[in-house]
């Protein structure tokens, strides 16, 4: 799970109130979260697969692409996705997926390679905060 900001502060509550509505832009937030996570597996970035894995899914005619065989995980990293995560509460946003085999490639196992597909380039990471900070600016002009 990805969270964007958890901080409680005066000047946060002072910003806030002063802001009215943040759920928007920081459901837009969590949104682009979710699609740079997608971008992190459909990229091509992930650690490749084993030569035994790459023979068993030419076998069932499955994508050679890690995270990808059934689709689940990345249709869970979709607004309204099964198993998709977006929640705003206050000045958090969660996005992520409750998918269950997601935590086993965030992490690894002994048989299992990591393949954090969570971890968002910071350039990209960057690019979502400006966004948050553009809708903070027209809307208190």
């Amino acid at each position: 799970m990805i969270i964007i900001t958890d901080i409680e502060s005066p000047w946060l509550d002072a910003l806030e109130s002063r802001m009215g509505d943040t759920k928007e832009p920081l459901e837009n937030a969590g949104e682009g979260l979710l699609a740079a996570m997608r971008q992190q597996i459909t990229g091509g970035k992930l650690q490749g697969l084993a030569q035994s894995t790459r023979e068993q899914k030419a076998e069932l005619g499955e994508p050679m692409t890690p995270l990808i065989a059934t689709g689940g995980l990345l249709d869970s990293l979709r607004p309204g996705g099964r198993d998709n995560v977006l929640n705003v509460t206050g000045d958090t946003v969660e996005a992520g997926t409750a998918n269950k085999v997601a935590e086993l490639h965030v992490t690894g196992t002994r048989r299992l390679p990591r393949r954090d597909f969570t971890l968002i380039p910071d350039a990209t990471y960057d690019e979502i905060c400006d966004q948050v900070l553009s809708w903070m600016i027209e809307e208190n002009q």
